[in-house]
């Protein structure tokens, strides 16, 4: 495989002053709000990983850099590469106030660099995958950002929920499960290391959801009766170099444990006195999980009306009665 650093030329779309103003308006708030999104699950999932330089590649306008600047506020240095040089002087104006962020045309001019040693503790891909014009073009890419992240560090791919991003997220999962455990380690969305069980069936996919908050009427008017919130559906992949997980017995804080946990695949179905939960475990299975109001607070019924699509299911199964090993009336077995 060639080593030439990824350029412009291998993007498929060409921005102009016109798109990056359009690009401002429509995607700015909602790739804001997923990056955000992901960076503060990583933040809670994994307290010790304290950052310090954040590469944000095919940064746009540089929403990732915000997102990561409004989780993480301790660190060093934010890289933002933007290849397209409309979105480049956008970029740097709307980030002038955020300290510490340079903005290069391509990875090429890192060499300029005399603070960095050129990796990162994150590198981020948001939205990128999908603009390049080849298979050959998406690989390079994708080994290149993996060779900028430091060892122990983490790497963020994120595309559009659509069937065609799911696939470019699932490529660089397959990608990833051929490398060993202690080179490589999904952190989300997926709690196991197993075939995707939505790569197979063509009619589903891997994909989350997220509420964005419209700009306000001050800065973009809107319609009368326009919704003021817009939902942006993702598929994403986190993965760590490095660092296997710890076994179930062995996990001790909830932020352990948390990599054993099922993950919702779609929106809970709310029904009279029970909530139903799709989740992808550790099996590598979609499993259906009926939350009944007689499970009661300990059975997570309270915490399953309030479970967003894509979060973290922390309850354990419970055994229905038939499959108890205790009697009827006796003590609850979870």
């Amino acid at each position: 495989m060639s080593k030439e650093v990824p350029n412009e030329s291998d993007q498929g779309i060409v921005y102009d002053q016109n798109t990056a103003l359009a690009y401002l308006q429509r995607k700015v708030p909602h790739t804001f709000g997923v990056a955000a999104r992901i960076l503060t699950e990583l933040r809670y999932r994994l307290p010790t990983f304290k950052p310090k330089t954040f590469l944000d590649f095919g940064a746009g306008l540089g929403s990732g850099s915000w997102a990561f600047y409004d989780v993480f506020r301790e660190f060093d240095k934010i890289v933002a590469v933007e290849p397209a040089v409309p979105m480049r002087k956008l970029g740097k104006f709307l980030t002038e106030d955020l300290q510490k962020i340079a903005w290069f045309d391509s990875l090429a001019r890192l060499v300029n660099m005399h603070d960095m040693d050129g990796l990162f503790d994150v590198v981020y891909c948001g939205y990128v995958i999908e603009e390049a014009k080849s298979p050959e073009a998406r690989a390079l890419i994708i080994e290149t950002l993996w060779q900028r992240v430091r060892p122990g560090g983490i790497m963020i791919l994120v595309e559009p929920g659509s069937p065609k991003g799911f696939r470019f997220v699932h490529d660089f999962r397959q990608w990833i499960l051929e490398k060993p455990r202690d080179e490589a380690t999904i952190i989300a969305p997926c709690p196991n290391h197993k075939a995707c069980p939505q790569a197979k069936p063509l009619n589903v996919w891997c994909n989350f959801e997220q509420a964005i908050a419209k700009y306000p009427n001050n800065v973009f008017t809107k319609a009368k009766g326009q919704p003021t919130i817009d939902h942006e559906k993702f598929s994403f992949m986190v993965v760590r170099k490095g660092g296997e997980v710890k076994p179930l017995e062995e996990c001790e804080t909830p932020a352990e444990k948390s990599f054993h946990w099922p993950r919702m695949v779609r929106p809970a179905m709310k029904r009279h006195k029970h909530v139903i939960l799709d989740v992808c475990n550790t099996e590598g299975e979609i499993e259906r999980r009926v939350i009944a109001k007689s499970h009661g607070e300990e059975g997570g019924y309270n915490l399953a009306k309030k479970v967003r699509w894509g979060d973290l299911w922390c309850v354990e199964k419970r055994i229905p009665n038939k499959f108890r090993k205790e009697g009827k009336f006796d003590k609850r077995t979870w």
